[in-house]
């Protein structure tokens, strides 16, 4: 998963320096904790970064500052659209428009047309910087992630990941939000410093440079934890889902490190009709009375995609249903495939197989666009089967056959040497104890006779 990285401090840099490259330095090299850094350079970075081309630059410098005020808006758009917090965040609204005011300051020192204009609006820029009590709030920014809500009672980064139940596309919008805010902050920190005193800002980078580590560490904390969570939350997902493109859409949304493949189908019997495998953590399953709800999960680019190893072998899986009325059809038919995987080195991270036809057609499936899973299809199955109780099939002969597709979605890995835990899983209907019963009537009718 991409995000913007605080520890790595590039885009708070590139705003300092900047600001630094436009008021009076000149090849200046800044040593802080090791991270050197030279702001002529930085700051003809930063030109690259905002024009987005590799080519030469004429981008005016207010051009760049407007930039920056955009880039703010957008990002605090999307982070509180996503989060839906928009009525505890205004500590953080408070800093923006503050931050968004001393950048049109800066727009109006670039734009000075002469010296005498441009010294007045670096002393209108200083003066409100100081009259709105700026730096409390850029100094706060630090703090905010593990300050206390009012009427919440829980942490704001806490709060964020409790409210979005660890949405981790909604927290990376915040972190990049926060990244972006955090750098124009200390970049306009900087700027007054300069502006104002003749002390040397080394001192006030290296705090700052230290107040960026421990951001980025509970960002990571927090990241690390929601993850943690995933097996719970995703069986929530599915226990709670009522249509497979809102589950399909919301596991995109909570889980971007992973590939998300759902399946509504029928409330199926036994393995006749539906057979699934996996190991621990890669699928999630609920059978309601109306269907069966499964999601599979594989780490983007983990898991291996070889379609070639279903060529030419669908005759031979098929031969593995023992005719129309195997009771273990799908499971057969899964045994089968995984026999073929292992026989080339490979293994399975997760397997489903079901029928699709006649009173047992799929329902809905949602296929990732970058599923790791390959598909095999076996054409002309039938299948008996009773629709009843084993009783009523006995006595009164309520079975019926359908025709259609035996579908296989198989997600594959290199056999290792470790021992995976597998779990296997059915939608089974008729459990031990009406069988049992069945069979003593017989026995019972058989002696009566």
């Amino acid at each position: 998963m991409e995000s913007v990285k605080l520890g790595d401090k590039k885009l708070s840099f590139m705003c300092l320096c900047f600001c630094l490259c436009i008021f009076g330095c000149s090849g200046q090299v800044l040593q802080v904790a090791g991270f050197v850094v030279n702001a002529l350079n930085t700051g003809l970075k930063l030109l690259k970064l905002f024009n987005g081309s590799d080519g030469p630059h004429r981008m005016d410098n207010s051009d760049i500052v407007k930039k920056l005020q955009e880039r703010i808006s957008a990002s605090t758009e999307t982070f509180k659209t996503s989060l839906g917090l928009s009525a505890k965040l205004g500590l953080i609204d408070d800093t923006v428009i503050d931050i968004h005011s001393s950048l049109a300051d800066i727009i109006n020192i670039l734009e000075a047309k002469t010296p005498t204009e441009r010294d007045e609006y670096s002393k209108l820029f200083v003066k409100r910087f100081e009259d709105n009590d700026l730096i409390k709030y850029i100094r706060f920014l630090p703090e905010l992630l593990t300050y206390s809500i009012p009427g919440a009672q829980s942490k704001l980064i806490d709060l964020l990941a409790d409210n979005t139940r660890c949405n981790m596309t909604a927290l990376d919008a915040f972190r990049k939000f926060y990244v972006n805010l955090l750098s124009e902050g200390i970049s306009i920190h900087l700027l007054y410093l300069h502006l104002s005193t003749k002390l040397p800002l080394n001192k006030t980078i290296a705090k700052w440079d230290a107040s960026l580590e421990g951001i980025a560490t509970i960002f990571d904390r927090k990241q690390a934890s929601c993850m943690m969570k995933f097996p719970v939350l995703a069986q929530e997902d599915v226990n709670n889902a009522v249509d497979t493109v809102t589950l399909w859409s919301d596991n995109k949304q909570r889980y971007p490190w992973k590939t998300s493949d759902v399946m509504f189908l029928k409330p199926y019997g036994t393995f006749q009709f539906l057979y699934h495998k996996s190991r621990e953590n890669h699928l999630f399953w609920q059978k309601t009375s109306t269907r069966n709800k499964i999601a599979v999960f594989n780490d983007i680019n983990e898991t291996l995609i070889l379609p070639e190893v279903f060529v030419n072998v669908s005759e031979t899986i098929k031969s593995s249903i023992e005719g129309e009325w195997d009771d273990n059809a799908a499971q057969h038919v899964g045994l089968a495939v995984e026999k073929l995987l292992n026989d080339q080195g490979l293994t399975i991270n997760a397997i489903v197989v079901f029928f699709d036809g006649g009173d047992f057609s799929s329902e809905k499936i949602k296929i990732d666009e970058k599923t790791p899973g390959i598909q095999l299809v076996i054409e002309d199955v039938k299948l008996s089967h009773c629709y009843k109780d084993v009783v009523s099939c006995s006595w009164f002969k309520d079975t019926k056959t359908v025709a259609g597709k035996m579908k296989v979605f198989a997600y594959i890995a290199r056999q290792t040497t470790d021992n995976p835990t597998y779990k296997t899983g059915s939608s089974i209907r008729n459990n031990p104890l009406s069988v049992a019963v069945y069979l003593l009537l017989v026995i019972l009718f058989r002696i009566v006779l």
